[in-house]
């Protein structure tokens, strides 16, 4: 009898460790949930990925590259969830989604190497509406109000080793009376790595913040933080940080919001060799304040959000190529708490820029605090 209880208590308690060991898997790290939306055995050097309303239908849709071509993925559609959309037999990918010309409905834009494209729902399918050539390839793209006039443009980052620019592009009409776009050159920053729009220095209007990177010369870089302005005749700039370095050039991350709940917003930046800084508008200048400088490389995204639902916004980024997530907090000092630690050999991306190109293996998660709720809180790319 005393075997048979010993027999059951050990069968117990292997369920009990196993089921233990199944939850530590489906969490993650410190309680959260990563739930594997698409497995995407990829053969191009590039991933996008934008969510967003693209065919209006009133529900968000995914939107990624793979292989070589563009897909939306609805996580509301069990019938035929992943739709083709166009070709995208390019190394350098990006993706938006939002109104870009002003007409109440969304368009999806996306980019192949240095050609912008623009497809809109006609009800039943895509089809493409418009294409602007650039003269670098296109390396970030936001749908904003960024001069203030009421209306939203696109707005879009271009370089390539050093040498870019960011264009304006508006709707104009030509001779024959046709909207087209027309791109206006806003600055020649050196390579835009990333690129944001908001109202970054609380003046109650949107700047264009970016992330930039130019070659110095003798192996030194220059990393470059800047504002562009519109004074309503030119587009005025302001470096907000400028850093010398003899590592690399810069893949970090740029975000503008109100991350530390003070009720005003501030611009989060990453800079080689891996600082994570906050810069406040103060009176007419700018003040920079150190969160993190341990990074063994940049933040390469950086998002603003209440991802953990609790009615404070936390600063969200990705470093390791990609592979771990952190989450910061302010509560009068800034605390990490890292989310994931996921060991995958992907393909990954910064703004344009590709590693590990031989292994072509790239999961799509969403990242939820509580595991029992339904949607997606945040998503990353691996």
């Amino acid at each position: 009898m005393k075997r048979i209880k010993n027999f059951i208590c050990a069968v117990l308690s292997f369920f009990i460790i196993l089921g233990f060991l199944n939850s530590l898997s489906a969490a993650g790290l410190n309680g959260w949930f990563f739930n594997k939306i698409i497995s995407l055995n990829n053969t191009v050097k590039e991933n996008a990925l934008a969510i967003g309303d693209g065919d209006n239908d009133g529900k968000k849709e995914i939107f990624f590259s793979y292989n070589s071509g563009i897909y939306s993925y609805k996580m509301y559609d069990s019938s035929a969830p992943v739709k083709y959309i166009s070709p995208a037999n390019s190394q350098f990918v990006k993706i938006a989604v939002g109104d870009g010309d002003s007409d109440s409905l969304n368009e999806l834009y996306f980019s192949r190497d240095n050609i912008l494209y623009e497809y809109q729902w006609d009800s039943s399918s895509w089809h493409q509406t418009q294409t602007v050539t650039l003269p670098y390839p296109v390396t970030s793209i936001r749908i904003a109000d960024g001069d203030n006039d009421g209306k939203n443009d696109i707005f879009v980052g271009t370089g390539w080793y050093y040498y870019g620019y960011i264009f304006q592009i508006k709707l104009v009409k030509n001779i024959y009376g046709n909207w087209i776009y027309s791109p206006v050159l806003i600055s020649n920053i050196g390579e835009v790595i990333n690129m944001e729009i908001a109202d970054g220095n609380n003046d109650g209007k949107n700047e264009i913040y970016s992330n930039s990177a130019s070659y110095y010369g003798m192996g030194t870089y220059l990393d470059f933080i800047s504002e562009f302005k519109w004074n309503g005749s030119t587009w005025v700039k302001t470096t907000i940080y400028g850093y010398y370095n003899n590592l690399s050039r810069n893949f970090g991350g740029i975000a503008v919001g109100d991350a530390d709940n003070n009720g005003k917003n501030e611009v989060y930046f990453s800079s080689t060799p891996g600082y994570l800084l906050q810069a406040s508008k103060i009176n007419s200048s700018w003040s920079l304040k150190e969160i993190r400088k341990t990074f063994n490389d940049p933040l390469n995204n950086i998002i603003i959000g209440n991802a953990d639902n609790n009615n404070k916004n936390e600063l969200h980024g990705t470093y390791n190529y990609g592979k771990i997530n952190v989450q910061f907090k302010f509560d009068s000092t800034w605390k990490e708490n890292k989310l994931n630690s996921i060991d995958t050999t992907s393909v990954s991306t910064y703004s344009g820029h590709v590693f590990d190109k031989s292994i072509q293996y790239s999961p799509i998660y969403s990242i939820k605090k509580d595991n029992t709720s339904p949607g997606i809180v945040q998503i990353f790319k691996y």
